[in-house]
């Protein structure tokens, strides 16, 4: 077989090259263009959890709940700014990721969303806050219509804190052994019980130690 044209051979190495340095150069102008848009539609974001500025538009922490009717969970949530609001109820939304795990060792990635109320300044400490999550997993959530579970929180920022309680959603998400309510259970009459959750900043690997801990106690 014969060698490659010596001519064809740095063309092909000049594409490479150069379609590498337009992905960087698109990538880098499209993280530009999304920090931007951040700081003009939502500057508040860099303000999530702290009262100075940080670099990333996010908050991530993590929190653990009990209940007297159906038992012990760990909740780990990375919200940010959503710019997808109602412009019938103006506000400042968030958007993010949710990670469920339960004593029975179910694990569950959830969808998030919430808001805060609108024309937000740049220190959160006391603001408001409600947040929302269903089950969102990752490679069949567009294959199922079942959202379940599916739970709720309202309560403030108290920085680098978020200080929630669930309004009884853990309730109606959960039976009395901890599965999931699937709305087949004849007679189920959720217990009233507001579940209250402080959402500190913690790492991801602290998170899963507790889940592992949940689910095969001493």
């Amino acid at each position: 077989m014969s060698p490659l044209n010596p001519a064809l051979q740095q063309r092909r190495r000049g594409c490479l090259t150069g379609c590498f340095t337009q992905s960087l150069a698109a990538l880098a102008f499209g993280l530009v263009v999304a920090y931007a848009l951040y700081g003009l539609l939502a500057p508040w974001g860099f303000y999530l959890g702290s009262d100075t500025f940080h670099a990333f538009p996010s908050w991530g922490g993590w929190g653990r709940m009990h209940s007297a009717n159906v038992g012990d969970y760990a909740l780990y949530v990375r919200i940010q700014p959503s710019f997808r609001g109602s412009r019938v109820y103006p506000g400042s939304y968030l958007t993010g990721n949710a990670w469920l795990c339960t004593s029975r060792g179910e694990f569950f990635r959830m969808h998030l969303g919430g808001g805060m109320r609108a024309h937000l300044g740049s220190h959160l400490n006391g603001e408001k806050v409600s947040l929302y999550m269903y089950n969102w997993p990752i490679f069949t959530a567009n294959f199922t219509g079942d959202r379940r579970p599916g739970i709720s929180f309202h309560g403030q920022w108290q920085n680098p804190n978020l200080v929630l309680d669930d309004g009884g959603s853990l309730n109606r998400a959960f039976l009395s052994d901890g599965s999931v309510y699937r709305g087949n259970s004849p007679g189920f009459s959720p217990k009233k019980e507001n579940v209250p959750l402080i959402l500190e900043p913690n790492s991801w690997a602290s998170f899963k130690s507790t889940c592992s801990a949940l689910a095969h106690p001493h």
